[in-house]
């Protein structure tokens, strides 16, 4: 009766919002082609939910994008990174529609935006526009799908926004896509949640598919734990597209009691980040697979319901059943049922006290560690001999014994000892601040051009810091390996596919340049055609000025100066001419 009961609800939760939603059917597709997804809402990506729609272009450029609904563009954003160009478009109804990754606005746009970055000498520009400035009516021409921003590959990047800032499911806005295919289950797991989830390792449950459903290879799976959450991995795809995306909904049954559910039919952008309180994060640096979690960690304020959990306590030692359901937003659904039991003779817990296994933790020559308790809603300072590190209350999602060592450093660029924060396998929500002491004198000019470098797994993070006395001060959102890195190298400028006096033909749309730096991104660049500053529009390490006014026909000199993020600047002078 329970279980029916809750089913109930469910449904007529569902049936409501469905026929009640006032935006259902008021916004039109952005593209004048079938709707084929590349991503889905609400899909997991590194360090963020999908806060939208990719729809695919065909793999090109330049396809016209239309006004979804009646409203007045409100926003236009320029950057090398994110959305890229994007178009922001307030409507009558209070929603705001997003069109990212585009190409080129329309021209009248375009005109204005040229205008405005050079009045600013600024290619970058954030331009909030007024009510009635830009009007559009539903189905008007804005702009060209494109690439620009961290895209990866031509599509079209589609958000529906609510006046609280929240991002709607645009499939639940009218945006349907054809689907008659349900979710895969692709792996299930149990975690003891005896411990934390940073300290024990997911054990796998063996499933297969047979007759149309799922099933466990072992009838009964004995856990020695009277205390676990699972995890999951599942996957879906649409009709339409040989994509995979993510799931749409997830609910656990234990016996006959919902313990947890989630559905993604909104999601804020202040929350985005939570995923890695939805994932089991450490699976994923280690692996890159996604397992999602279905319980609530302590320091995870999103997805949560009263008494819901999903903390399965086997308070006995009979047999338990679990029931999960996955959809997809058009009702495909998958489900598949575990039965348990709790036998405490069992194997052991796999524990993992220390997880960043690595030749500092192990060869015995650090001058200084120590391991420190952290958890949800506790702040957290940690001294060290040559740093400090900072935690907020919100920084971590679950109890963890946090281990650091320091070691002495001899290479001639490094200005500081090398400083093991823990394991790049546990997630950090917030920024935490770190002070790290330098081995160089209080006078030395090398201070100028010294920043903190971060190595969490494969990737590195470099901040210019703030001098505090001997202390160098920055924010950082990952952990791993840090020390103070003396950098005097200037950054590298070349042409990019074009040769030093090159004439170029009038089907040439513009000129570009390749500029790199051997610890991170650029800091700042400018470009000047004959001594006048010109807009160079940046993907990448690849910065394109598109041919203007500014150049006509003729020779023409193209200087180039870029800066670092340690300060060391270069200047580079190139000819070029057109017809």
């Amino acid at each position: 009766m329970t279980r029916f009961i809750a089913l109930l609800i469910l449904a007529v939760l569902g049936i409501v919002y469905w026929c009640y939603r006032p935006s259902f059917g008021y916004f039109r597709p952005p593209l004048d082609r079938s709707l084929e997804l590349a991503a889905n809402f609400g899909e997991l990506r590194e360090g963020h939910f999908h806060m939208g729609l990719d729809i695919r272009t065909g793999g090109k450029e330049g396809l016209p994008v239309f006004a979804s609904a009646d409203g007045y563009i409100s926003h236009l954003s320029i950057a090398p990174n994110g959305l890229g160009n994007a178009i922001f478009i307030t409507h009558s109804n209070g929603l705001v529609t997003v069109y990212g990754h585009l190409q080129r606005f329309d021209d009248s746009l375009e005109r204005m935006v040229r205008l405005r970055q050079y009045a600013m000498q600024s290619w970058q520009q954030e331009i909030d526009l007024p009510a009635g400035a830009y009007l559009v009516k539903r189905g008007d021409l804005i702009a060209f799908s494109g690439n620009t921003g961290s895209s990866q590959a031509p599509h079209l990047h589609f958000e529906i926004r609510d006046t609280a800032g929240v991002n709607l499911n645009p499939q639940l806005e009218g945006l349907s896509v054809e689907d008659d295919q349900p979710p895969v289950i692709n792996a299930l797991y149990w975690y003891d949640r005896r411990y934390s989830t940073y300290m024990t390792r997911a054990q796998k449950i063996g499933i297969t598919k047979r007759n149309g459903g799922y099933h466990t290879e072992k009838n009964i799976i004995p856990v020695n734990s009277p205390l676990i959450s699972l995890g999951i991995a599942a996957t879906d795809k649409s009709s339409a597209s040989s994509h995979v995306s993510g799931i749409f909904e997830a609910t656990l049954w234990l016996d006959d009691s919902l313990i947890h559910a989630f559905s993604l039919r909104s999601l804020s952008s202040s929350d985005t980040r939570y995923i890695n309180a939805c994932i089991d994060y450490s699976k994923w640096i280690r692996s890159g697979i996604y397992v999602q979690h279905l319980s609530t960690l302590p320091g995870n304020p999103i997805f949560t319901y009263p008494r819901r959990d999903g903390l399965i306590h086997l308070k006995d030692t009979l047999i338990h059943t679990l029931r999960i359901r996955v959809k997809d937003v058009r009702d495909n659904q998958a489900e598949l049922m575990v039965r348990v039991r709790y036998v405490p003779a069992c194997a052991a817990p796999v524990h993992d006290p220390v997880l960043y296994h690595t030749t500092a933790f192990s060869s015995g020559h650090f001058f200084s560690s120590g391991t420190i308790a952290c958890a949800p809603g506790r702040e957290t300072s940690i001294n060290g001999a040559s740093f400090v590190a900072h935690f907020t209350a919100s920084s971590f999602y679950d109890r963890l014994p946090f281990h650091w060592q320091e070691l002495p450093d001899t290479d001639s660029r490094r200005a500081s000892a090398l400083i093991f924060l823990h394991d790049p396998s546990v997630p950090v929500h917030d920024r935490f601040l770190v002070q790290v002491r330098t081995t160089l004198s209080f006078h030395d000019p090398l201070r100028d051009r010294t920043v903190m470098q971060l190595t969490s797994g494969d990737s590195q993070y470099i901040v210019k810091g703030i001098w505090q006395g001997d202390w160098l001060a920055g924010f950082f959102s990952r952990l791993g390996i840090l020390h103070l890195i003396v950098d005097t190298i200037v950054p590298d400028i070349h042409p990019y596919q074009w040769e030093e006096g090159q004439h170029f033909t009038r089907d040439a749309s513009g000129i570009s340049i390749q500029c790199r730096d051997d610890l991170g991104p650029i800091a700042r660049l400018r470009g000047e055609v004959d001594g006048r500053w010109v807009p160079f529009a940046q993907k990448g390490n690849i910065y394109t000025y598109t041919f203007d006014d500014t150049c006509p026909s003729g020779i023409h000199r193209l200087s180039i100066t870029a800066m670092d993020i340690a300060g060391n600047k270069t200047e580079q002078t190139f000819h070029f001419s057109r017809e």
